[in-house]
């Protein structure tokens, strides 16, 4: 039996927790097509992996979170060793610009933890819902990036939506996080709209929002759309510069022009009118200079995660210059016969798994690749430790591994207490936590730091 609250896509992180899934008919076609409750519940989390890899905003945010974290992290290091640590108390001068940021991007993370709140809120409110009476635009805080080794300030643009019907929350900003489950939570509307699958037990245990709040909005705007324009018009916008605003956008325009002209060819109402961004070479270009500096400096497992993933995004981003609707092919079958349908759909969606190989898979605290030949499951684990480390080192001056990252998963090695540094011993080095320590060029000053011989 699946856990429903194990199933879930991890940005930037690529693995997808499916507990109590059967990995071994997870994609097994049945002979007339029909999709199994768990193989659609699996192409609701893929799709999220979608977004990570070829939309600007996914981009944008995988290369923030590791590239920028890992050079601010270093910086930080270089500047005054070990002392820097922990992050969140650091008030040495030389260090000011990097904790500055450090704390930016934190911030920007915490938005989909907001959003989680906003769920729990809207869950325990007397209706269970909330009434959308107003959708506006309003400028963030000023805020500096570093962009090319340059700082560059501005502010950012979100969409605010004003509510009705809960206790504490007046209004609150679309977020990424909750445009991304629009997306999926129409996927799965669709998969059953359209008899791809026989049970809607999905749909009746998902909370209100974010997933069934898309229909709420559109409500706000007076549309009523069926799952395929729902599709389009969110996987439109999330490859927009600003997916929020250009939700916006487009639904203001369909609402002017009539939802008719919309509907008579959704496709080539959306590309006539937005521009979809996957212009984004600039971007790519900085996870290249990344990957080749450090690189350079010996960091070698670093370097290869990047690379896996940079290699996917190139990929999807040339095939969505020849084609802007390539990851939503398989939504724009159109045949009267269930089972031509089915086929048809199946068929559409496993050219995109072959072209785009789901990562690493969690389940049961353990992580494994459901190809025979998918070496990105141990590049993956490296990864998480290192994003561990950079979580730990806000609060800690020697880092320990995350309870949110215990609480999910064990590291292959089955090494326990892999974070003791009084454990630590001389390379060569096995343990996942000691390795990303390394690449972080960590573990030797901790060796150092407790009379441990180098």
């Amino acid at each position: 039996m699946a856990n429903i609250n194990k199933i879930k896509y991890f940005p930037d992180r690529f693995y997808i927790g499916l507990d109590g899934f059967d990995l071994t008919k997870l994609f097994k076609v049945s002979p007339d097509y029909t999709l199994s409750l768990q193989q659609a519940i699996f192409i609701h989390e893929y799709f999220h992996y979608l977004t990570n890899i070829s939309t600007f905003q996914g981009v944008r945010s995988f290369h923030a979170a590791f590239c920028d974290m890992f050079k601010v992290v270093c910086r930080l290091f270089k500047r005054e060793g070990l002392n820097a640590f922990p992050i969140n108390s650091n008030t040495y001068p030389s260090c000011e610009y990097d904790v500055g940021y450090w704390k930016t991007l934190n911030g920007v993370f915490a938005e989909d933890q907001a959003m989680g709140k906003l769920s729990d809120e809207v869950e325990k409110s007397p209706n269970g819902n909330f009434t959308v009476t107003n959708i506006t635009t309003e400028l963030g805080e000023l805020m500096t990036i570093e962009k090319d080794g340059e700082l560059v300030s501005g502010k950012r643009e979100f969409v605010r939506i004003d509510v009705d019907g809960l206790v504490y929350t007046n209004s609150f900003r679309l977020s990424l996080g909750a445009m991304d489950e629009f997306l999926s939570a129409s996927v799965d509307e669709f998969i059953f709209e359209h008899s791809l699958a026989d049970n809607k037990k999905i749909l009746d245990i998902q909370p209100y929002y974010p997933y069934r709040a898309f229909d709420e909005i559109l409500r706000y705007y007076g549309l009523h759309l069926a799952s395929r324009e729902k599709i389009l018009i969110v996987y439109y916008a999330m490859h927009g510069k600003n997916p929020a605003v250009m939700l916006k956008s487009i639904l203001d325009c369909i609402r002017s022009d009539g939802q008719d002209k919309f509907e008579a060819n959704p496709c080539q109402y959306l590309k006539s009118r937005f521009e979809f961004y996957v212009d984004y070479d600039d971007l790519i270009n900085q996870i290249s200079q990344f990957i080749d500096k450090a690189d350079s400096f010996g960091i070698k497992l670093a370097t290869k995660f990047l690379s896996y993933f940079q290699d996917r995004i190139i990929t999807a981003q040339g095939l969505l210059r020849k084609d802007p609707f390539f990851f939503v092919r398989p939504f724009l079958v159109d045949k009267l016969d269930k089972v031509a349908r089915r086929q048809d759909f199946v068929l559409s969606f496993d050219r995109i798994r072959t072209c785009f190989p789901e990562p690493v898979i969690l389940q049961n605290r353990n992580f494994a690749p459901l190809t025979q030949y998918n070496y990105s499951a141990d590049l993956v684990v490296i990864g998480l430790a290192i994003y561990e480390i950079f979580e730990s080192l806000g609060d800690n001056q020697v880092p320990k591994r995350t309870q949110n990252g215990k609480d999910k998963y064990d590291f292959p090695d089955g090494v326990a207490n892999c974070d003791d540094v009084s454990t630590f011993g001389a390379p060569p080095l096995k343990a996942y936590w000691h390795r990303a320590l390394n690449e972080l060029g960590l573990y030797e000053a901790l060796m150092k730091m407790l009379g441990h011989e180098v």
